[in-house]
């Protein structure tokens, strides 16, 4: 069975080469009725606005603008699920357009259904907003290799040192759990420095440039599980997790180089790389009493030391 993408493009191809298409001829091509015909030719005309006219001497249908063209974009199955999911992404930006560029991309989803941008939708929970004019001046100083100087909050304290501003070379944006981070060169710190945007308090471009990247940007995202790149030596860590919660963490994916190993209890042994105890605790700490960590010993040991911290919260009910 022909898709109505096919017979859109087969009637746009017909016009385009001015071979005067006719219902009948359609019809017979893709074994549909005439009301089929009618839709597609409506779509053509008012959703595309296709300058489409009857033509009664030759009985058939032509185009009253030789320079009218279709959308480019024609997507398989796969990419029509990338292309929703990142409407999606897009409408969680603030300004700076990416509301409207939603709407035209959702526009194109509608050429192969009308209901499509509602049958795919996407939630990211935890994620953190940011001004989109942030976004904005960090793709220009990245395509321009502009270094950028600017003012941001660790999140250690509630106060920002507006006395030390920062210059960075811009290397790269990365999308982490919906929330958007610049990845770069601290020339205070002088190290790579992963920064959230939405923890920027100040933006400029310099008028200083760079020529290239001082370390190799995807291996530094490589090296280690978690956003939290600094801190510690490469450690391995090894968690251990019970029968049941082993037939969910054995489908899932931490890191590029996560190894898993049954145990004959019927659990599961993940090992993966880390640098940064902070967020393997936070992930480890989701499973509750369904996962033990067996190594390193300083992050049981930190683990050991923040389930305590917890009972304390609980007081009474604790034991």
């Amino acid at each position: 069975m022909s898709s109505k993408l096919d017979r859109i493009y087969w009637l746009y191809q017909q016009l385009k080469a001015d071979r005067r298409p006719s219902r009948a001829r359609y019809c017979r091509r893709f074994e549909v009725a005439a009301s089929s015909f009618k839709r597609d030719l409506e779509f053509l005309r008012h959703r595309l606005q296709a300058p489409i006219a009857y033509d009664r001497r030759l009985n058939g249908y032509r185009l009253t603008d030789d320079a009218f063209e279709l959308p480019s974009c024609w997507f398989d199955p796969p990419a029509l699920i990338f292309l929703a999911a990142a409407c999606n992404q897009l409408r969680h930006l603030d300004g700076g357009g990416f509301r409207e560029l939603a709407d035209k991309m959702e526009n194109l989803l509608r050429l192969h259904h009308s209901a499509l941008p509602a049958l795919i939708s996407c939630e990211n929970v935890g994620w953190v907003n940011c001004p989109s004019g942030h976004l904005d001046t960090l793709l220009e100083a990245m395509l321009d290799r502009r270094l950028l100087n600017l003012v941001y909050h660790t999140g250690h304290s509630d106060r920002t040192n507006h006395d030390a501003p920062r210059k960075v070379e811009p290397y790269r944006l990365h999308h982490y759990m919906g929330t958007w981070y610049l990845i770069g060169y601290c020339h205070r710190r002088r190290a790579a420095r992963i920064f959230q945007v939405a923890r920027i308090a100040e933006l400029t471009l310099s008028e200083e440039s760079f020529s290239r990247p001082r370390f190799d940007v995807d291996a530094h995202i490589r090296q280690s599980y978690g956003i939290f790149k600094g801190g510690a030596d490469l450690q391995q860590v090894t968690l251990k997790f019970d029968p049941y919660m082993a037939r969910f963490v054995g489908r899932e994916f931490w890191h590029p180089e996560q190894h898993t190993e049954p145990t004959a209890d019927g659990g599961l042994l993940l090992t993966l790389p880390v640098t940064n105890h902070t967020e393997i605790m936070m992930q480890t700490l989701r499973y509750g009493h369904h996962v033990e960590v067996l190594a390193p010993p300083e992050l049981r040991r930190r683990m050991v030391e923040e389930i305590r911290r917890m009972g304390g919260v609980y007081g009474g009910e604790w034991g």
